[in-house]
């Protein structure tokens, strides 16, 4: 129920905020004020009508937020070799902290690469994104193994700040008096765009980015719906990296070795080439042979249907391709498990 209650709380947040934004012109911080207000009430009316009447641990401060600092200081255990860690939560939104502001320096100096106007520049471009899938990697990778309910969360918080990001973005566009924050996150999405949102650079929405970490979001709400846990099988156990690894590994490892070695383009008149879904196919085998996946062809056969996918789709390959791998993976499982 709090899931729920968070996620009607998004939806009408993000209403409000594409009703709003041209009439109030409140900026971002009005935006997210407005959000983060209105789902708070959604959770707070929810804990109130399914909470008992028991005396209130710390009074006047709303169940709402009494949930969320419980939720995050809530102790996570963690079994590195044959030691075992327990910490809170707390320490997780630390790394990711560090993570971010450890990428700062690099994205400035990616958008400076970018810039440059010349002939490869399209080709920097496809590079400088995949930049961001690497980061995607670093930070949801280690998590989905160690808390994937905090995990699980944060995708959907994730999300709607992107909403809302590019509400105020497409809101603010062509308009005479835009804010300094709006104008500047049109030029830094403006410097990113491919072709799928090439409308974004005259006002329509970019898309990309938020399919990204939805892709990414995808097999792992999936796992939890199907209730996944360390005694499924190895197929099902994948399930929450699968996006992942076929977005932060195995698309950005075919792109950037298409760019840099590609000679032979797929038929049909398509940009991938074989070099680079060979790369894709060969980085996201390796990896799952490193962590210990075994069952050989039924993981073969699904990375080859997985790469095949994403050489013929002129579909978001964010979106698509971790759909494809979930599928393929409970199709499988529910196969063997039918024996």
């Amino acid at each position: 129920m709090i899931a729920q209650a968070g996620l009607a709380g998004c939806i009408v947040g993000i209403a409000y905020c594409q009703a709003t934004s041209r009439l109030l012109n409140h900026g971002m911080i009005g935006s997210l004020a407005g959000v983060v207000g209105i789902v708070i009430g959604f959770l707070e009316m929810t804990l109130r009508s399914t909470s008992t009447s028991q005396k209130e641990s710390i009074p006047y401060v709303p169940r709402s937020i009494r949930w969320i600092l419980q939720f995050l200081s809530n102790e996570v255990r963690v079994e590195i070799l044959s030691s075992v860690m327990h910490f809170q939560r707390y320490i997780i939104l630390g790394y990711w902290s560090l993570v971010l502001i450890a990428s700062v320096p690099l994205t400035v100096k990616l958008c400076k690469w970018v810039r440059v106007d010349d002939a490869s520049q399209k080709r920097r471009v496809i590079t400088a994104r995949k930049f961001f899938h690497l980061v995607a990697t670093i930070l949801f990778t280690p998590i989905t193994g160690i808390d994937s309910d905090l995990m699980a969360l944060s995708y959907a918080i994730a999300v709607t700040l992107l909403m809302i990001l590019e509400i105020i973005r497409c809101c603010s566009f062509g308009r005479e008096h835009s804010n300094i924050t709006s104008v500047s996150l049109n030029d830094f999405y403006t410097i990113f765009l491919d072709e799928k949102d090439s409308l974004a650079a005259d006002g329509g929405l970019a898309i990309t980015h938020i399919t990204l970490i939805v892709g990414c979001a995808m097999p792992l709400w999936m796992s939890q719906l199907l209730n996944v846990t360390d005694d499924s099988s190895m197929l099902m156990r994948l399930l929450p990296y699968v996006g992942v690894l076929v977005l932060g590994i195995g698309d950005s490892a075919g792109a950037i070795a298409g760019i840099k070695f590609g000679k032979h383009p797929w038929p049909g008149g398509s940009s991938r080439t074989l070099e680079g879904s060979m790369s894709m196919f060969v980085s996201m085998f390796v990896l799952l042979r490193l962590g210990g996946v075994d069952n050989l062809s039924k993981v073969g056969t699904t990375l080859t249907l997985v790469t095949l996918l994403e050489a013929s789709t002129s579909q978001i390959d964010n979106l698509c391709l971790p759909l494809a791998f979930t599928s393929l993976v409970a199709l499988l499982a529910a196969v063997d498990a039918s024996r």
